[in-house]
């Protein structure tokens, strides 16, 4: 069982797969999508599967979330009509040698935008937001940037979690994971990696990963693993 700050989209692209919350209940599916936040785990059963996490706060997600698919368990949302397409072109990723063939293969994807009008987020909301993804490795606490935005430390606190869904420092960790792998797919240690994100040393970037994707970073990171590297900005 794990959570991450992001938004996940799993598509099975051999056969169906488990998802399950903490309650016990389970769903099988092809394609389903699992709310920031939430604990949950995904059986594969041994067959391929794709993961892609979007940030809490993107628009893909808002569109995924209210689009073509229902809520099977709260916070689930299973059996989108374009799995099959989605899972045909993810397919392709396995096919794909070239970093710029596998972006070409992602943006594809062309998720879109919501139909339903999304509500704006506060300005000062979008400024806080700017301040924490730009220097993901500054420890600023909540009251100064509380500060930096003209409103109490609760006040901001509350109003994030309302507006992003998530909390700033869940948000906070979730951009620290992303930079720190885009140091290491540019062939930073694991160490130096960890700290230039933020993380006190490579045991708390361990701990938090694992915690977040359910695996230990050196599974991931392993030399003898083939790793096709992907990031959005």
């Amino acid at each position: 069982m794990h959570r991450q700050a992001a938004a996940l989209l799993c598509l099975g692209l051999d056969a169906p797969f488990d998802v399950r919350v903490e309650a016990g209940q389970a769903v099988r599916t092809r394609s389903a999508l699992v709310a920031p936040q939430l604990m949950h785990a995904v059986d594969t059963h041994g067959s391929a599967c794709a993961y892609l996490l979007f940030d809490p706060d993107s628009d893909d997600y808002e569109y995924l979330r209210t689009g073509s698919a229902r809520e099977t368990i709260r916070g689930i949302v299973t059996d989108f009509a374009e799995e099959t397409r989605w899972i045909q072109t993810l397919t392709q990723v396995g096919k794909t040698h070239e970093p710029a063939a596998t972006q070409a293969v992602l943006e594809s994807l062309d998720f879109g935008r919501s139909a339903a009008p999304r509500a704006m987020i506060d300005a000062r909301i979008q400024t806080v937001i700017a301040l924490l993804i730009a220097d993901t490795g500054e420890s600023v606490p909540l009251e100064k940037l509380a500060q930096q935005v003209d409103i109490s430390a609760s006040r901001l606190a509350h109003l994030f979690k309302e507006q992003v869904g998530i909390p700033i420092r869940m948000f906070r960790t979730w951009y620290r994971l992303k930079s720190a792998a885009q140091l290491l797919s540019e062939g930073m240690t694991l160490t130096d990696a960890a700290l230039r994100a933020g993380f006190y040393d490579s045991a708390h970037f361990a701990n938090t990963f694992r915690d977040t994707f359910g695996l230990s970073p050196s599974s991931v990171f392993s030399q003898q693993r083939p790793l096709k590297w992907f990031i959005a900005s």
